[in-house]
């Protein structure tokens, strides 16, 4: 399943099936199934400077179906950890800018 909205004029593609800086800054296990569309996205995410692997580990090493915590394999980078700090700060402002409808 994957979605797209826009953030401060940006288009951020939204999928539960891939990891995002987001995801991978969270606190505990991060269990993703392998599949080629991670790999893909760990590669990007890497190549623009957001996350690397860990020493003596490949993205590779993600096979299709089996399921791994992908703090084992990569790590954000300095420059992931201030993005993801950055995305919290502009969906909290989006939620505050929200109205709230009550029934």
């Amino acid at each position: 399943m994957s979605a797209a909205r826009n953030v401060k004029g940006w288009r951020v593609r939204v999928a539960s099936s891939v990891p995002s800086v987001s995801s991978l800054a969270a606190a505990g296990p991060r269990p993703y199934k392998g599949s080629h569309d991670v790999r893909v996205e760990l590669r990007r995410l890497r190549s623009i400077g957001l996350l690397r692997t860990r020493p003596s580990h490949h993205i590779g090493e993600l096979k299709d179906d089996a399921e791994v915590d992908l703090a084992t394999l990569v790590e954000l980078t300095p420059l992931g950890v201030q993005w993801s700090r950055r995305l919290k700060e502009i969906e909290a402002t989006e939620r505050a800018d929200t109205p709230q409808t009550f029934a």
